[in-house]
């Protein structure tokens, strides 16, 4: 039988906030990703410029869990209670902390966004600000984010609802429907994005021609990749759901289908094929390798499976909520009175921001969340 909670993926977590944190901390906010430098160091230590590739861990990790939640939830409305359960308290306590902290304490609006109480419909209800701002622009208001990192909660949300769909319509044929949809969602973004390097590159004789007109493609972005942007991260969700399927079977003993081996072949090139660099590239194989040796070889991991590694990756929701704007303003307003050793600060500003995530998760999350399953469950 399959634990409820493994300690590896924790301690992948774990490694996927840390390295979105240290590229908030010390590659995000300097020049030429931002207009103007908010560290105290400028570009000194502009190590982690991929760190941001921890939210694709993240989507992957995702992936993995959601498959085992939904293999594990016998109905639709009980996993979305679930979810929300999950993620909602947690957005409201975070969403209010960075609100009063901007509020009272920004007093330079180096994050104008977390100032505006309209900011919160967004937030709360997790949906891209430029989606809302798209459907009602009659209104001409503009919406953001209360914090620049919840981004990536949207396209959780989506995946959430395309695999439960599907799962809920019919278990057995999940992982297959799941797989062909993905593949054609996928599959079609990429014809349509590339429409015009398509055109170029393997219709120049003339003979066969996609040829989407511009309006289409201004649409297309407008609705697509800036609003039901699940399509752009789907191969990241999918592989982790195949990496699920090969962990379920290899804890069973179970043969793993050919179907799922191909897949699993044709998102692993997509995905190292996307990389925008040989650097990326790089990481994203590293991600798989991970997996394979957690699934296949997890004595080789053992070093991961350490209580605090895992607690910072059990706590790394709501250190993923709170961490970016509040944790560069205080870098912004404090880290100069620490020269030459602002980075020192910043180390010290990632270990407090842990431990209070970690306070929050273990002595207040997981008991409300307790309490929330007995009331709504």
């Amino acid at each position: 039988m399959i634990k409820t909670r493994i300690t590896l993926l924790d301690s992948f977590r774990a490694l996927a906030i840390l390295s979105v944190m240290l590229f908030h901390y010390f590659s995000r906010r300097i020049p030429p990703l931002y207009p103007v430098s908010l560290y105290p160091y400028n570009n000194d230590y502009d190590y982690f410029r991929w760190g941001y590739l921890g939210v694709e861990f993240f989507f992957i990790i995702s992936g993995f869990v959601i498959f085992f939640t939904l293999d594990n939830t016998p109905f639709f409305r009980s996993f979305w209670k679930k979810r929300l359960m999950r993620l909602l308290p947690s957005m409201i306590i975070a969403s209010v902390i960075t609100y009063i902290i901007f509020n009272l304490f920004d007093t330079h609006n180096i994050f104008y966004n977390s100032h505006k109480i309209v900011n919160f419909i967004p937030s709360l209800t997790f949906i891209q600000p430029n989606l809302l701002n798209n459907l009602f622009s009659r209104f001409n208001v503009e919406l953001h984010y209360l914090n620049d990192s919840y981004w990536s909660l949207w396209p959780e949300l989506q995946f959430y609802f395309l695999s439960s769909t599907i799962y809920y319509f019919n278990k057995e044929r999940f992982l297959k429907n799941f797989m062909l949809t993905s593949t054609i969602l996928v599959v079609v973004n990429f014809i349509v994005v590339n429409d015009s390097k398509l055109n170029i590159n393997l219709f120049s004789s003339g003979l066969i021609r996609i040829g989407l007109t511009p309006s289409f493609l201004m649409s297309y972005s407008k609705w697509m990749q800036e609003g039901f942007n699940l399509i752009t991260y789907l191969p990241f969700f999918a592989i982790g759901v195949l990496f699920y399927s090969l962990f379920k079977n290899k804890q069973n003993n179970a043969e793993t289908p050919l179907y799922i081996k191909i897949y699993l072949l044709f998102f692993s090139l997509f995905i190292i094929y996307s990389g925008v660099n040989f650097s990326t590239k790089a990481i994203y194989g590293g991600m798989f390798l991970l997996f394979f040796l957690f699934i296949y070889l997890p004595d080789k991991l053992a070093f991961f499976e350490n209580k605090i590694v895992s607690d910072i990756g059990e706590s790394s929701y709501f250190l993923y909520l709170i961490h970016e704007n509040t944790g560069v303003l205080i870098i912004y307003s404090f880290g100069a009175y620490f020269s030459p050793f602002g980075w020192a600060f910043t180390l010290i500003t990632i270990l407090t921001l842990i431990a209070l995530s970690n306070l929050y998760t273990f002595r207040i999350d997981k008991h409300l969340n307790r309490w929330l399953k007995k009331k709504l469950m």
